[in-house]
């Protein structure tokens, strides 16, 4: 098993990409060359998660959790002549994982559809080195960081397209659901659309049955190369994961973290999904071992390519670790299931022309679950502007400092907001993004309700993804099979109407494991929230919070006022979180986020070399 942190990056078929793999020589370094013996992918990778073939004129490989085979593999490489073939083998295999393929002309790097694998590019000299790591190509290609995409983090969310951008100048990210086409010369690149969202149309039993079968598939494939560890928290997404790998027949791990919120029922789900699954060792971490929010802000980050609110979770997160990556050799978690399984109400506003009936009683039942008034509801649903327009709109909110427009749920998107703390110039910068994105930008789909779909799936794997980079660090790598690519198809396949629903809750995933689950574990309704150990970690940790922000690098970069943030911190805090509370929450979270992050990178060239030569090992 790998312990540290795995990359790759994808060369041209040139002289010059001898000198760039050799920055990166150290331990571990393993290679794929072009026939030619220049250096075609170099990087850190467990060897079960390389599946590659090569003719003397193509070269294909699949790189992360995949159920292709060498066959499949070297069938697609002789048919590599051109992107069809490519495309089909990345339609048709299950897992998450990575697509680098070379046809004798041109090289073609793609991560997956939802985001959970991400592709990067930059030129170094004057050639284009490709790679699944931002950090990794920042210190190749010696860029610097970008202010712009730093104050925009500090916002509580980033809307699209403005996501995706990295957090490095010279740094491009390849859009999720298109790869990137290296050119021969090696000199050049674009990107291509190689994924598109399926049509929401299938019934609820007739999805669910595609669903089960997509997580069958995905749970396989991370199986079969050692032991598999899970998360048991007792709710919906990670439970039933836990009974799809008791099904595979191998014995495994299972964790579930005690809380102490005496209204939190997790632990007595989780106990009574226990006493059903076989085959599985039951870790159970008490109350008293997790720390609470905010803890450890003094001890060293672990690398991450980007930051996000996940960096702060770090000892919640990976509590009891120590005990399972002694013995497991990937873990499974939960993560996507709330993303995928309770999409945006917008899409009963889509419905109105389609569904009328069914549309107009899930609004009805949603205004007085949210306490809107029908006029406020007949408001928000009438409007028409373009996604382009949104944009605009919310560089003005930035701009004014105004607060949220309300009742946005049947909009495009929330409205972002900036911290109070965040100074006139962050203020201008976020501005300045959000009215030049809404110039033109075309959002994700036409369909409000699968635009929402997807940027909730793509802000769910990019902090997952980070999530996943500090697990691997700590020697045990993360999977989140509901961000596979075809369990994402699977749900965005199904009638949206079908797939929540305002009298039940997650009723697509209910369907899918009717057969698999234990039958009474299917009819909770609630969750655990975490909302105590917020507000208790902030009062307690408030002055390493503080003592994180004096000095701060954000400060220094024009971008935080650090008198301010530290004197909202010493204010008496309300009890509970309110919806504004919250979303302050979650802004301080991005800026300490942000900060830790920046603390974490390297600073002088010798760091930057030796980062890339030694810390990916």
């Amino acid at each position: 098993m790998r312990h540290g942190e795995g990359f790759f990056i994808v060369l041209p078929d040139l002289i010059d990409s001898l000198a760039v793999a050799s920055r990166l020589s150290t331990p571990g370094i393993k290679q794929i060359s072009y026939p030619s013996g220049n250096p075609f992918v170099v990087g850190v990778w467990d060897d079960h998660e390389l599946s590659s073939a090569e003719t003397s004129s193509s070269i294909v490989a699949l790189i992360g959790a995949h159920s292709a085979t060498s066959a499949t593999a070297e069938a697609v490489a002789r048919a590599a002549s051109g992107a069809q073939s490519v495309d089909r083998l990345a339609y048709a295999m299950a897992g998450s994982h990575h697509v680098v393929a070379w046809d004798g002309r041109r090289t073609r790097v793609q991560g997956t559809a939802s985001g959970m694998r991400r592709t990067y590019y930059g030129m170094t000299g004057d050639i284009v080195v490709a790679g699944n790591r931002a950090d990794v190509l920042a210190t190749i290609c010696h860029a610097s960081l970008n202010d712009e995409q730093l104050a925009l983090r500090m916002m509580d969310y980033v809307p699209y397209p403005l996501d995706a951008v990295s957090m490095w100048h010279g740094i491009e990210a390849v859009p999720p659901g298109h790869y990137l086409s290296m050119r021969r010369n090696g000199r050049s690149a674009t990107t291509h659309r190689w994924w598109d969202a399926p049509e929401p149309a299938k019934k609820l039993e007739a999805g669910a049955e595609v669903l089960r079968q997509a997580l069958q598939d995905a749970v396989a494939a991370r199986m079969g190369h050692g032991t598999v560890s899970c998360d048991l928290s007792g709710g919906l997404d990670s439970t039933p994961l836990c009974y799809l790998v008791a099904a595979a027949g191998e014995r495994f791990l299972a964790r579930t973290v005690a809380s102490r919120d005496p209204a939190d029922d997790d632990m007595a789900w989780a106990m009574r999904a226990a006493e059903t699954l076989s085959g599985m060792d039951h870790l159970i971490v008490s109350a008293d071992e997790l720390p609470l929010s905010y803890a450890g802000l003094t001890e060293p980050l672990d690398r991450a390519d980007e930051p996000a609110g996940t960096l702060l979770d770090s000892g919640r997160q990976f509590v009891g670790f120590d005990r399972l990556s002694g013995t497991a050799t990937v873990h499974l978690t939960g993560n996507g299931g709330d993303h995928l399984f309770t999409p945006s109400l917008v899409h009963c506003r889509d419905a109105l022309t389609r569904r009328p009936i069914t549309a107009i009683r899930n609004l009805r039942a949603h205004r007085i679950q949210e306490r809107w008034t029908r006029r406020a509801m007949i408001i928000e649903a009438a409007r028409s502007d373009s996604y382009a327009t949104w944009l605009r709109k919310a560089a003005t909110v930035i701009h004014r400092s105004e607060p949220a427009p309300t009742h946005q749920l049947l909009s495009w998107d929330m409205v972002p907001t900036m911290p109070r703390w965040a100074t006139a110039e962050a203020r201008d910068i976020a501005y300045t993004a959000l009215k030049r994105a809404g110039r033109d930008a075309a959002p994700l789909s036409p369909r409000r309700g699968i635009h929402a779909d997807l940027a909730v799936i793509q802000f769910g794997t990019r902090t997952a993804r980070i999530l996943h980079q500090q697990g691997e660090a700590r020697g045990l790598p993360m999977q989140s099979p509901y961000f596979d690519d075809r369990v994402v198809e699977a749900c965005l396949a199904v009638e949206p109407l079908e797939r929540a629903s305002p009298w039940d809750f997650k009723p697509l995933i209910k369907e899918a494991m009717r057969d698999v689950v234990e039958k009474s574990l299917l009819t909770r309704r609630t969750k655990g929230s975490g909302d105590s150990d917020k507000v208790d970690g902030l009062h307690r940790h408030r002055d390493d919070i503080a003592a994180l922000m004096s000095p701060s690098q954000l400060a220094t970069r024009g971008l935080v006022d650090t008198n301010y943030l530290i004197e909202r911190l010493q204010q008496p805090g309300r009890p509970g979180i309110g919806t504004e509370q919250l979303a302050e929450l979650v802004q301080l979270d991005n800026t300490i986020a942000c900060e830790r992050w920046l603390n974490s990178q390297p600073h002088t060239p010798a760091e930057r070399m030796e980062t890339a030569g030694h810390a990916h090992s």
